[in-house]
């Protein structure tokens, strides 16, 4: 694979991805549509896929699905996705996100759990809620990918072990692949 197949987010959950904003109804958190630049996007562990600034009005109904290829070199890691709105001030305003924990891939029980394997690489699909909105001209369309969003969602601590317990956190590299045999989209 060439280097330019695929990005890399180094994912540290000690270090996690905070949450800025969002559907979240904790008394300690924004709530609704925040700018993501100055915290969630200044970072080096996230990955910014923006479109050009458009020139007619696009409009959004429904749920989005992100499909994303991608490879961990640990056994359990989380993909994080956040839509939002590029405005011409570059403000980046969120409209939704969410995340999938690759151990989960299979289902939801625990006969489906299904760790990874190194050199694999995985197809996943993020659903995102339903979301009614028109992106206007001189706007874009971003597509932040993170491997947490935190405290929104639970921290991975991508050993494999239990969930939702204190312990020895890994360091993860995660690829996230898009050439014309693997592609994200």
């Amino acid at each position: 694979i060439a280097l330019n197949d695929f990005s890399q987010i180094i994912y540290d959950p000690r270090d996690p991805s905070p949450t800025v904003g969002g559907p979240t109804l904790r008394q300690d958190l924004d709530q609704g549509p925040y700018d993501q630049a100055p915290v969630v996007e200044s970072r080096v562990d996230i990955l910014l896929f923006t479109s050009e600034e458009l020139t007619e009005p696009v409009m959004i109904m429904g749920k989005a699905t992100v499909t994303l290829q991608v490879s961990s070199d640990r056994l359990d890691t989380d993909f994080a996705v956040r839509l939002c709105d590029v405005y011409p001030d570059n403000r980046s305003m969120l409209l939704n996100d969410n995340i999938f924990r690759m151990r989960f891939r299979d289902g939801y029980t625990v006969n489906d759990t299904n760790f990874m394997h190194l050199g694999e690489i995985y197809e996943i699909e993020i659903q995102l809620p339903d979301l009614a909105h028109t992106f206007l001209p001189g706007h874009r369309i971003r597509l932040d990918i993170s491997s947490s969003n935190y405290p929104r969602f639970d921290n991975n601590l991508n050993n494999g072990g239990q969930m939702y317990v204190s312990g020895d956190t890994l360091i993860a590299t995660n690829k996230v692949y898009h050439n014309s045999e693997r592609i994200s989209k």
